[in-house]
């Protein structure tokens, strides 16, 4: 008992898929029955509805304060809105991370990537609907996106294994399916190639092995050397 009261238990709510206990047999009627018995489609729309999603004031900034890069000040009428809420005048006036999300969220209203309402200001926290927190993601994710389309294309012209790399891991992250990115995947799947047929050759010339030398020659013609490299 005294390492249950130190602990932190959780319930788990177990779904049957279908009456049978077969797999690969989902049974939707059956499942959302089992979740009105539960209700847990009431405890769904009633997070829908209210405020589902709290952010601590740092935590916040830590995930969308670079959002305010290239933003605009909001406006004064905008910004003495945002002030208005309760609790949201308290917190500016605290100053740090606080201040930091009542400017963020004024910009972020004045550029219009963020509804006046659906969100609340408290003593410690900020508070979103449903809606208000797909706008952010959407925001965050445009930005990303933005973000990523430069570093492609900075890769590219620098020709930059390592850049290349990193800059096509993030739009993989990203699940972007871009032109830019399958231009910056073959170009980096060709530097490569290069890199490796230009490594076999100095290990060729330093042996001064004829064979391994002229097979060296081969791989950096196919792999595209230019001819002043060989």
């Amino acid at each position: 008992m005294g390492m249950l009261e130190r602990m932190s238990p959780h319930f788990i709510r177990c779904v049957k898929p279908n009456s049978l206990l077969k797999a690969d047999n989902f049974d939707g009627a059956y499942v959302m029955r089992q979740l009105r018995q539960m209700g847990m489609v009431h405890v769904v729309r009633a997070r829908g509805e209210g405020y589902a999603h709290r952010y601590d004031f740092y935590k916040f900034i830590e995930r969308y304060g670079y959002l305010r890069k290239g933003l605009a000040d909001a406006p004064k009428d905008v910004l003495g809105r945002v002030c208005a809420t309760p609790g949201a005048a308290a917190a500016n006036h605290a100053g740090g991370d606080a201040s930091s999300c009542i400017g963020l969220l004024g910009a972020l209203i004045g550029c219009g990537a963020l509804s006046e309402t659906g969100w609340a200001v408290g003593t410690r926290k900020l508070f979103f609907k449903a809606a208000q927190q797909l706008e952010l993601e959407v925001a965050r994710e445009s930005h990303m996106r933005r973000v990523i389309e430069q570093r492609l294309r900075e890769a590219i012209a620098a020709r930059d294994i390592a850049l290349l790399d990193a800059a096509v891991g993030d739009a993989a992250d990203l699940r972007l399916q871009l032109k830019l990115v399958f231009e910056a995947q073959s170009l980096l799947s060709s530097l490569r190639v290069q890199a490796e047929a230009a490594a076999r050759l100095s290990e060729a010339m330093a042996m001064r092995d004829a064979p391994n030398l002229d097979a060296a020659i081969r791989a950096a013609s196919k792999a595209g050397l230019a001819a002043a490299a060989l």
